[in-house]
C-alpha cells in the first residue's frame, strides 16, 4: 500500500527526467517484490519502498547512465529529494545506503534494506518483464540485437548467482527459465504453416449450460441426412474419467493431474480418430479441445496461452464455434438438468470462463472462428453453423 510519505516522493520526482525503462513500471515491479522478500524474511520494507523510487533516477541523465556513475547520479537526486521528506536522518542515510549498493552484483550490500533492494532490483529484472526492460534499456542506449541477446541469458545467469537470498534465488529460477524459452524462440528456424488434410475439423466450445453436444449431434444428423461423411468426438472421453478414477485421494482434484490426463487422453483421440478421420476426407464435428484445457485448467492467463502453445503438435481447426449465452441462461439450463451441478457450474466461475473464452478464442490457431448465440433456438443454431461450415469449405 502507497503511504502518504511515498506519494510526497512521487510528487518531488514526477519532474524529473527519467528512463522509460526505469520508469513507474518498473519501480513498482521492485517494491512488490521487495515486500514479498520482507514478508519471507520477516522484515519491515518501509525504507525500501522508499528507495525503490529514488533508485534509479540516474538513469535519466545522459552522461553518467551507466554503472557506478548512474549510481552516483541516483544517490545525488535521492539527497535532494529527501531533503524535503519528513525523516529522520539515520532513515534518509539508511535509503541512501541502499541506492549506493543495489546495482553491483559483485557487491554485497550491508544493511539488509540495501540486500532486499539489489534483490528486488535484480528481479524485477528476470522473466517477461526483464526482457522486455533489456530490450528497452538497450535500445536507449543504442546497442545492438546481439548484446541484448547476451544480457537475456549470461547477464540474467550472472545476476542470479549474485542474489542475497535463497528465496530470490529460488523465484528467479523460473523467471530465468522464461527467458531462455525466448531465447530459444528467437533461434526457432522460420518455418510456414503446412498443415493440411483433406477433411474439414469443427470444435464447438464455450461455457457449461450453452448446449455444446446438443448442438453437435443436430449438426452431425444434419450432415449425415446429406450423406456427408462426418465424426463426432466429445472431449474429455470415458478413458478420461475411468483414469481419473483410478487415483485416490485429492491428487484426483489436482489441476496439474487433471490436465495431463486431459492432454494425454485429447492425444490418443487425436492420433486413433480423428486424424485417421480428416486424411479420409470426413468432416469431424468435436465438442471442446484444448481451448477448454486452456479456460478449466489454467491459473492464470500466462498458464493459459502456455497450455495453448503446448498444443501446436494438433491438427490445425477449420473452424472454431463458440457458443455463447448470458450467464443466466446457462445457469437456467445447468438447473433443469437430472444431475448435480459440476464444480464449475456457479454463477462466479461460468462468469469468469466466458471471459476467458472470448480472450482465448482470438488467439485460438483456427482458420476461422465465429461466436454464435446459443440463446437462440436449436435449430436456427444449427443452421448458422452448418452455414459456416458450407463458408469454409467453399473458401478452400
Amino acid at each position: 500500500m502507497t503511504t502518504e510519505r511515498e506519494l510526497e516522493i512521487w510528487q518531488r520526482v514526477a519532474g524529473l527526467a527519467q528512463s522509460t525503462s526505469h520508469d513507474v513500471h518498473h519501480i513498482k515491479r521492485v517494491q512488490a517484490f521487495a515486500d514479498g522478500l520482507g514478508r519471507a524474511l520477516g522484515v519491515d520494507t518501509d525504507l525500501v519502498r522508499v528507495a525503490a523510487i529514488l533508485h534509479d533516477l540516474g538513469r535519466g541523465d545522459e552522461q553518467r547512465r551507466h554503472g557506478l556513475r548512474s549510481i552516483e547520479a541516483s544517490s545525488e537526486l535521492a539527497t535532494a529529494v529527501l531533503q524535503h521528506i519528513n525523516m529522520s536522518s539515520e532513515a534518509k542515510q539508511a535509503v541512501l545506503d541502499a541506492i549506493n549498493s543495489h546495482d553491483q552484483p559483485d557487491l554485497s550490500p550491508k544493511t539488509v534494506a540495501g540486500r532486499i533492494l539489489k534483490d528486488a532490483d535484480f528481479l524485477a529484472g528476470f522473466g517477461a518483464w526483464g526482457i522486455l526492460r533489456i530490450a528497452m534499456w538497450y535500445g536507449e542506449t543504442g546497442r545492438r540485437v546481439d548484446q541484448v541477446l547476451q544480457a537475456m541469458t549470461e547477464g540474467m545467469e550472472r545476476r542470479l548467482r549474485s542474489l542475497e537470498f535463497q528465496v530470490s534465488r529460488d523465484t528467479a529460477s523460473r523467471e530465468l527459465l522464461v527467458a531462455r524459452q525466448f531465447r530459444r524462440e528467437l533461434e526457432r528456424p522460420v518455418q510456414v504453416g503446412t498443415d493440411s488434410h483433406a477433411g474439414f475439423y469443427c470444435v464447438i466450445e464455450g461455457i457449461s449450460g450453452v448446449g455444446k453436444t446438443s448442438v453437435a449431434e443436430a449438426v452431425i444428423a444434419a450432415l449425415a441426412k446429406r450423406a456427408t461423411l462426418h465424426l463426432m468426438v466429445e472431449e474429455p472421453s470415458e478413458k478420461y474419467r475411468r483414469l481419473r478414477e483410478l487415483i485416490d485421494g485429492p491428487a484426483r482434484d489436482n489441476v496439474a493431474v487433471r490436465r495431463s490426463l486431459l492432454v494425454a487422453d485429447r492425444a490418443e483421440q487425436v492420433q486413433r480418430l480423428i486424424v485417421p478421420a480428416l486424411h479420409d476426407g470426413k468432416t469431424v464435428i468435436a465438442v471442446r479441445s484444448y481451448l477448454s484445457t486452456a479456460v478449466y485448467q489454467s491459473t492464470d492467463g500466462a498458464s493459459a496461452y502456455r497450455i495453448m502453445l503446448d498444443h501446436d503438435w494438433m491438427p490445425r481447426c477449420d473452424l472454431l464455434v463458440v457458443l455463447d449465452a448470458e450467464v443466466n441462461t446457462a445457469l437456467s439450463r445447468i438447473q433443469g438438468r437430472k444431475k448435480k451441478p459440476g464444480d464449475f457450474e456457479t454463477r462466479e466461475h461460468l462468469q469468469s470462463h466466458r471471459e476467458l473464452y472470448k480472450e482465448l478464442a482470438s488467439a485460438f490457431p483456427a482458420r476461422a472462428r465465429e461466436v454464435v448465440d446459443a440463446s437462440a433456438p436449436l435449430e436456427d443454431v444449427t443452421s448458422r453453423i452448418l452455414s459456416l461450415i458450407d463458408q469454409e469449405w467453399a473458401r478452400r
